[in-house]
Parts: structure tokens; sequence; C-alpha cells
């Protein structure tokens, strides 16, 4: 109920109250408004550059820090390594100069690690990092600090300006380690480790699934355009039957189609190539199952509207028959679509996924078969949906060989 006046019209002070749908009451005058609104944008970003802007600083300040010892340590390792005496003489110099790098904290009043908070002892040792001073822990399993080569070090920051021009393979032979906490490791090797990978060029894997997903943004963008004409085409057909078709649109709605079946079976190729890389790792080999997962469940999903077309895209169907009337449009299934645009070599490794994908499946049914014997039941729950995905597949594949299928 709202309050109107004589005129119709909503007045929530002089108004009665009268009977009104829904949308008279959510489209009331102040109903959808809102209170004051205060925007702490500018004052967040004032907050986060002052942040950025620190951390900035800090950074800076550890470089800077870093290239001096590390020079420093290549100096005294140049100047020292020839005898043992030396060696002697160079340990000292060394941890003179890791105290001039940086002011260290007394340890006398530190009684717990300044990262993992665990009390130091007799098996928990105080130890130094060599950028910040803090006092830090050993622990192996914590990783409050570690003792990292020089060399190792150098090569993960190569872009800073070190006095020494060492090649890497010669970076490794400098038996020297620096003792680093994780907040410095963290601070100063993270983001330029980010950078490398960014620039890596992506692996076989990674580059077949960003070419798939070239190829699905294409097929995603086309489908709906192949779906408006069609059914445009539809009412067109519906309202008057007699009339002929303009052939502009059924050349257009068939280019479409043309076009969505060769992007599927590209996408269908690379998805064949993708699977036949050689996985580097675990993970890679668990990354190239679920792709191909995913990639039969669009498949599925997206050919769907293509599995019958209807006979308004082959007007040669509406011939006449001998008594003079309309035979049957011809309507073309999808497997019979799909087989007109394989070559030979395709048809054969679809057969060849065909085989592998039914040994696959029949080794499924045989394991949750015994594992229903060793009543595994959260097993065979994932055995399950492997089995349906599969089958799934299997459908795709006999979809796409038609009559070149196996009997």
């Amino acid at each position: 109920m709202i309050k109107l006046n004589l005129s119709a019209q909503y007045d929530p002070r002089n108004g009665k109250w009268y009977n009104c749908c829904h949308d008279c009451f959510v489209t009331k005058p102040g109903y959808n408004d809102y209170g004051e609104v205060i925007d702490l944008t500018p004052e967040f970003f004032k907050v986060r550059n002052i942040k950025r802007e620190d951390k900035n600083l800090r950074l800076l300040q550890l470089e800077n820090r870093f290239v001096r010892l590390v020079d420093g340590l290549i100096t005294l390792y140049n100047t020292y390594s020839r005898s043992i005496i030396h060696n002697l003489k160079m340990n000292s110099e060394m941890s003179k100069l890791e105290r001039t790098v940086t002011p260290w904290r007394d340890d006398r009043s530190v009684l717990f690690c300044n990262i993992c908070s665990e009390p130091f002892g007799l098996l928990l040792r105080k130890h130094h990092c060599r950028l910040c001073g803090m006092v830090v822990c050993d622990d192996a399993n914590r990783n409050c600090s570690n003792e990292i080569s020089i060399g190792y070090l150098m090569s993960a920051a190569s872009d800073l300006p070190f006095e020494y021009n060492i090649q890497k393979d010669d970076l490794l032979h400098i038996p020297i380690s620096i003792r680093l906490c994780s907040h410095c490791i963290d601070m100063l090797f993270i983001g330029r480790k980010f950078n490398k990978d960014i620039r890596m060029p992506l692996s076989g894997i990674f580059a077949k699934y960003d070419s798939m997903q070239n190829i699905s943004k294409v097929i995603d963008s086309l489908l709906p355009i192949f779906d408006d004409s069609l059914n445009s085409l539809k009412v067109e057909t519906a309202k008057d039957s007699e009339n002929t078709l303009d052939p502009k649109n059924l050349n257009d709605l068939a280019r479409l189609r043309h076009k969505l079946l060769n992007s599927f079976n590209l996408y269908n190729t690379l998805t064949r190539q993708l699977l036949s890389v050689e996985p580097q790792s675990h993970l890679e080999r668990q990354l190239q199952n679920s792709i191909k997962i995913a990639s039969a469940a669009y498949i599925n999903e997206k050919i769907l509207p293509l599995k019958s077309l209807p006979a308004i895209l082959n007007p040669e169907g509406h011939k006449t028959n001998e008594d003079g009337q309309k035979a049957e449009p011809e309507v073309k299934k999808l497997s019979q679509l799909m087989i007109e645009n394989l070559t030979i070599k395709e048809v054969k490794e679809l057969r060849e996924e065909l085989m592998v994908l039914k040994e696959q499946s029949y080794l499924i049914e045989s394991t949750i078969q015994d594992y229903k014997k060793q009543r595994r039941l959260e097993e065979i729950v994932t055995l399950n949906k492997n089995l349906e995905e599969l089958h799934s597949r299997i459908h795709t594949v006999q979809s796409k060989l038609g009559d070149h299928g196996f009997n």
C-alpha cells in the first residue's frame, strides 16, 4: 500500500492509503534512494601511496646494502683466497664487513625469534640477518633464515649494478654464503622471480591451452550470432512457408555454420596436440587431465545447438516428390557435418582416441568393481565422475566420426 492524492500521485504527507502493485511500490520516489555517501577513495589512495613509497624506499635500502655486501665479499675473496693463512684473516675481515653494511642488533636482550617468536635455547641458536641486522633463528622447518650461496643470490638479482661482472658458471664456484632472513629474501627476490616467470616463454601445455582459449572466445562470439540468425529464419519460415527465403541470409547462415564447425575442429585438434605433449612434472600431468575434462565438457555444452540443423540451411531439401507433394525436409546431423570437414588422418586419430577412451573406461569400470569389494566408497565417487566424463568424451568422438566409427 502507498499514499496517493486525488490525482493518483504519490503523496506521503497528505495522501490516503491505497492498494497498489509491486512495481508501483518499488518505483515510488525515495524507495531506492540511499543516504549520504562519503567517498573514501582519495584517502585510500593517499594511504596506499605512502605505504608504497615506504616499501620502495625499504627495497632500495636493501638493494644498496646487498650490492655493497656482495662487492665487498668478492673483493675479500679475491684478495685472501690464495693461502690458508690468508683464509683465516679473510673470515675476520668478512665479519667486520658484514657489521659495517648494517648495524646488528644486540642479541643479549633478545629472547625470542623476531619472525616465528620461538624462544632461543641450546638447540635453537641466534643468528643475525646480514641485510637488516635482525636476530632470527635457524630452524630449517620454519625457514626464518637461510645461508644462501653468493652465486645464486647474484644470479637471482642480476639486474643490480654489481662491481664484478662474473659469468654465471663462475659464480657457483665462489665458496661464500650469506645468511638472510625470510623477510629480506621475500622483499628482494619474490618480485624479481615473478617478473622473470612472466617473461619466460610458455611451456608446451600452456601454449596449447592459450590457443584453445582464443578459439573458445571465437566460438563464444559466433554462437549467439548464429542462434539469432537461425531464429529469425525460423520465424520468417513460420510466417510464410510459401515464399522462398532470402539467399543472402541463407548464405550468411551457412557461412557462420561452416566457421563454427571449423572452429570446433580446430579446438579438437589443439586438444589432441595438448594431450600429446609429454608433461614435465606431476603438476603438469594433473593440469593436462583437467584441461582434457574441461575441453570435453565445453564441446558438449557449446555444440548442442548444432546437433541437428533445420532444413532451412539446405534449400534443396524442399523438393517435391513424384506425386507433386513436398518431400520431407532433409536434416543434417552434426556427425555428418563434422565428418565432411575431417581428413583421413583426422579420422584415424579420432579412431585411435576412441580406442584409448574405451580402454580407459574399461579399466575404470574394473577398478570400481574392485573398490566396491574393498568398501572404498569415497574413491568410488571420484571414479564414477571420471567414468561419466569418459563416456561423455566417447559420445563426442563417436558423433564426430559418424558412420566412420566402429560398429
